[in-house]
């Protein structure tokens, strides 16, 4: 509905970042894991169930700065219905 999507747009708003709420979940997720090695095996976890960038995607505006490895990242925000929020 109009009123959900309103408030999901403030909401992202709000947020410092401007992440979605749901982005913002997951941060706040990894930052209470106090054990860097644990916060790294959540994460390793996490990228291995999705799918690999294209190359075509592999550009220096996706490049994340300061990895010791080489990173890529490439997001698109989408309103979900059932959710009642960006995602």
């Amino acid at each position: 509905s109009a009123a959900a999507a309103a408030a999901s747009s403030s909401a992202v708003t709000d947020d410092p970042l401007g992440l979605t709420p749901e982005l913002r979940r997951m941060t706040d997720a990894f930052a209470s894991i106090p054990d860097e090695k644990n916060r790294y095996k959540q994460l390793m976890y996490m990228a291995n169930q999705l799918q690999p960038i294209p190359d075509a995607a592999k550009v220096p505006e996706n490049k994340v700065p300061g990895c010791l490895s080489t990173v890529h990242v490439v997001a698109t925000k989408t309103y979900s219905e059932d959710r009642g929020c960006d995602v």
